[in-house]
């Protein structure tokens, strides 16, 4: 996707500034507030329909943001294989670090508290928005 992007970028170059990225700021924010209304009902570790429905949504939605941070990067002039290679192996890692986090101590605490995830997706989102403005 991210590759995909590049190329596309590079040819409708003309068309786009280097605020592109910022578009992802929204993404997340719509995200969150998404999620804080969809709450998980997660059963004895057992998975609902509605879990992977959002996991799903929430998937794609961090893709998209990828995608258009991947758009600013090569509107700025950097390299368009290096930025997507390096997109794509950072999402595999926090994404398998998340997996082998979710099964400690600690994170199981902060499980009963269902807020702070979609919480931190705004709070994000925000953050990319200030790039509007700086």
């Amino acid at each position: 996707m991210c590759l995909t992007a590049n190329y596309l970028t590079l040819f409708f170059s003309k068309y786009l500034d280097d605020k592109t990225a910022s578009l992802g700021g929204i993404l997340l924010i719509l995200l969150g507030i998404f999620n804080l209304i969809k709450k998980n009902k997660i059963d004895n570790n057992k998975l609902t329909s509605s879990s992977i429905k959002q996991s799903i949504i929430t998937g794609f939605a961090v893709g998209l943001d990828g995608m258009l941070a991947n758009v600013s990067l090569v509107l700025m002039g950097l390299n368009a294989f290096y930025v997507p290679l390096t997109i794509g192996i950072v999402h595999a890692l926090m994404i398998y670090l998340g997996i082998l986090l979710s099964n400690t101590k600690i994170i199981r605490k902060f499980a009963k508290i269902e807020f702070i995830p979609p919480l931190i997706l705004i709070l994000l989102g925000a953050y990319k928005l200030l790039g509007l403005f700086i």
